[in-house]
């Protein structure tokens, strides 16, 4: 079966169209992620409570794990997935896991202003890899 070629203009445009509506959900995903990561480390650095503290982490952290899965930020998006870059940014996402159960870690030891510190890091964290990949 042959399609003319208005027709095929047509299924072409309705392809385009998906894929980019996917895309285009996919970055809100993302962005909502981020949101979500940083309400968490602020709820965690502002409570005087190491069981909110350790819930915010967990949220956070799982939030991470979450974008892992969600697709690259806009600055990525023409790198092969085997990239430097793109291994650089999966990196920095595992680096926020790390330190967020380090501080978790620490807060369940009972000495919740030093895993405060230890979350404080992760905005520095945050704001390094935002200045490669926003």
């Amino acid at each position: 079966m042959t399609l003319s070629k208005k027709w095929q203009a047509v299924v072409g445009s309705a392809v385009l169209a998906l894929a980019t509506m996917t895309s285009v959900s996919a970055v809100a995903n993302l962005q909502g992620d981020m949101q979500t990561m940083g309400k968490s480390v602020s709820a965690a650095l502002k409570t005087d409570s190491s069981q909110e503290f350790i819930q915010s982490l967990q949220t956070f952290s799982q939030t991470v794990e979450n974008a892992k899965q969600q697709a690259l930020p806009y600055s990525l998006h023409d790198k092969a997935p085997d990239s430097a870059e793109v291994n650089d940014y999966k990196q920095g996402l595992q680096t926020l896991i790390n330190q967020a159960d380090v501080a978790i870690k620490t807060a369940e030891s009972g000495d919740l202003a030093q895993a405060k510190q230890q979350a404080e890091k992760l905005l520095e964290i945050r704001n390094e890899y935002h200045k490669k990949y926003k």
